[in-house]
């Protein structure tokens, strides 16, 4: 195995897992999570039932685009095994790296609006890694 050929499945790697714990993380809460709680100002049970509902539903939807990820993150490791070829790769590749930067902006704005612990800092690294996953694809 090659240099480079490490770098792409430790980086997928690393991005299946981050998508497979956001997603569980999001998709069996109860509630909503502790830095939801600090962006809203409100505690959980101050919200109407009804609300809660439509938060729910909207973590649970979030919860299923990280799942959504980590099967691309899969895709782009497994794809050349697969034979689905180096583009195909490349396009799951970047899939995850456009799924994770878009979380950054999101979570980077609601920790700065609102000083919230957000998630950014890790959606940061999994975009960062997952693009290095990327270009080692382009040389593997």
């Amino acid at each position: 195995m090659t240099p480079f050929r490490l770098l792409v499945g430790a980086a997928f790697a690393y991005a299946t897992v981050a998508a497979l714990f956001s997603g569980m993380r999001l998709l069996l809460a109860q509630r909503f999570l502790p830095f939801h709680q600090q962006a809203v100002g409100v505690l959980w049970d101050d919200i109407p039932g009804r609300t809660q509902l439509l938060l729910l539903a909207l973590m649970r939807v979030a919860g299923l685009g990280s799942l959504g990820a980590a099967l691309l993150a899969l895709a782009a490791c497994a794809g050349g095994s697969l034979g689905l070829g180096r583009i195909a790769s490349l396009v799951f590749g970047l899939s995850v790296v456009a799924y994770w930067a878009g979380l950054f902006g999101v979570t980077s704005h609601v920790h700065g609006a609102t000083g919230a612990a957000t998630p950014y800092r890790t959606c940061c690294s999994v975009a960062v890694v997952s693009l290095a996953g990327c270009l080692g694809l382009l040389v593997a």
